[in-house]
């Protein structure tokens, strides 16, 4: 290793540079069952490396479809015993990741059962995570040398999450398993690891931070469209008519109350995905959206976490996410296969709701100032704020642009014509 002085986004010096050993492309080839596989970037090879050495605990900022899940799969399926705990913030996500590792043959069980401890990856909720039973679990799988790990998924939540801090608080007791921590996340602003840590009574130098260069989905096409407030549902229901999709392609739509949701289903002739439903409900709602029985799926950001379909083509959101966080999560859904999309946010005003409490931590004034910027470029505010330095369209690397950078690509072209 080798390491530089350069202070981070954060202020902080970076990771001592790894290069990721061939021994780990090796076993990721034989997880995948593909002698040509490789990992999706050099900061995923290192995550894997640096959870398997286990020596510090380690916080992830990777952009979402970054390839995260390979922190609990790849240490897991390379070791020849040993438990990793991860903890789970939404059911829908924990389904998915138990999917998985299902399909990549990694046993895994669930925090209470029975034989959980002949398991490789053991699943807990972040609400039974911060009971004392759970906590006594843990110290004992240290104590008898079967804890490798703790993986704590999705973990801006217990930041900005109003329902989630109070349970991070009890997180800190995990802190006396000793074994390494792994936090990982597609939103976590530099500003807000010293936050982190501190609320951890973690020392810096017990930590590394790989974060990506950029979390920008350089696939996406952001867009905002204003629209009066009586003419909200006509205009979706327009624009969602308009679009064409392949066989394999999806779309969601993404409302911030019950109600609206509810409304928009029904004038899409859908059902709508919200909390409240019933889980074999939720099941039904996403079986018909992933079969193609409906190709647009409308609900609350209830289905946001968790929901990882390769061919999301277009996100449509009725009105502003309450924070920047909440809309790079959401818009994230879509181009996970590599290939252009569109993010298009129809909105009459400003995000719902304040900066007050945990729509601090989220993005709330951030969000609010890039919709009322109307004509400035999207992509700039999001990595301004995800990324401790903002670039906009023409400065990202391949990137599809936004509505307003096209604009402004236009009327250049038109002048120098």
């Amino acid at each position: 290793m080798r390491a530089t002085n350069i202070p981070g986004p954060s202020g902080h010096p970076p990771p001592p540079f790894l290069i990721v050993t061939p021994y780990y492309t090796r076993c990721l080839q034989l997880l995948l069952k593909d002698d040509t596989a490789k990992f999706r970037s050099e900061m995923q090879g290192q995550m894997v490396e640096y959870l398997a050495r286990g020596d510090r605990h380690l916080l992830i900022v990777l952009p979402t479809g970054g390839g995260k899940t390979m922190a609990m799969a790849l240490p897991s399926f390379i070791e020849p015993d040993g438990i990793t705990l991860v903890v789970v913030p939404f059911v829908a996500l924990m389904e998915d990741l138990k999917k998985r590792l299902t399909h990549w043959n990694i046993p895994w069980g669930m925090f209470g059962q029975k034989d959980a401890d002949t398991k490789r990856v053991i699943f807990v909720s972040i609400e039974v995570a911060a009971r004392p039973e759970f906590t006594q679990y843990s110290r004992n799988l240290g104590t008898s040398g079967l804890l490798r790990r703790i993986i704590l998924d999705e973990a801006h939540h217990f930041l900005m999450s109003s329902h989630f801090r109070p349970a991070f608080i009890y997180l800190v007791n995990l802190i006396a398993a000793g074994c390494s921590i792994g936090f990982l996340t597609g939103s976590m602003p530099p500003e807000y690891e010293d936050e982190l840590w501190s609320a951890l009574g973690i020392p810096r130098h017990l930590t590394i931070t790989l974060r990506a260069p950029s979390t920008a989905r350089p696939e996406i096409s952001y867009r905002f469209t204003k629209v009066d407030a009586d003419d909200l549902e006509e205009k979706v229901v327009e624009y969602v008519n308009s679009v064409t999709l392949r066989e394999e392609e999806r779309g969601i739509v993404f409302c911030n109350t019950k109600a609206k949701a509810r409304q928009m289903a029904e004038a899409l002739g859908v059902k709508a995905y919200t909390s409240e439903l019933k889980l074999h409900e939720k099941k039904e709602i996403m079986r018909d959206w992933l079969d193609g029985t409906h190709c647009w799926l409308v609900g609350t950001p209830a289905i946001g976490s968790g929901l990882d379909h390769a061919h999301v083509r277009y996100v449509v959101h009725v009105e502003p996410s309450y924070t920047l966080i909440d809309y790079t999560q959401e818009t994230g859904r879509a181009g996970r296969d590599g290939k252009p999309s569109v993010a298009q946010t129809f909105h009459s005003g400003p995000p719902l709701g304040s900066a007050d409490d945990a729509t601090r931590f989220g993005g709330y004034e951030e969000m609010a100032a890039m919709v009322k910027a109307v004509d400035s470029c999207p992509r700039f505010h999001m990595t301004r704020f995800l990324d401790g330095k903002g670039a906009n369209c023409p400065a990202t690397p391949g990137a599809e642009f936004c509505g307003n950078c096209q604009k402004r690509l236009v009327r250049h072209l038109f002048f120098v014509c």
